[in-house]
């Protein structure tokens, strides 16, 4: 089973990933600048210049939060 201990840890895959994608499958150079722009933005958020919600959407309930300090809870219909 994979763990991401950390917001850090996950939000530094995700700019690592999006970052590889964009060079190395993304032909188009507007298409290029836009992901690169997501790059940079996320790579803003490493730092916490200001205080942020992060949501989280998972329908199967497998997410876990410690501490729960600050942690809202909301539970979705099911449709």
């Amino acid at each position: 089973k994979r763990q991401i201990d950390t917001l850090y840890n996950h939000i530094i895959r995700a700019v690592d990933e999006i970052e590889m994608h964009a060079e190395g499958l993304v032909e188009d150079l507007a298409t290029k600048a836009e992901i690169m722009k997501t790059v940079v933005n996320l790579r803003e958020l490493l730092d916490v210049p200001v205080p942020f919600d992060l949501v989280i959407h998972d329908p199967m309930g497998k997410s876990e939060f410690n501490p729960m300090d600050g942690v809202q809870v909301e539970y979705a219909e099911r449709s």
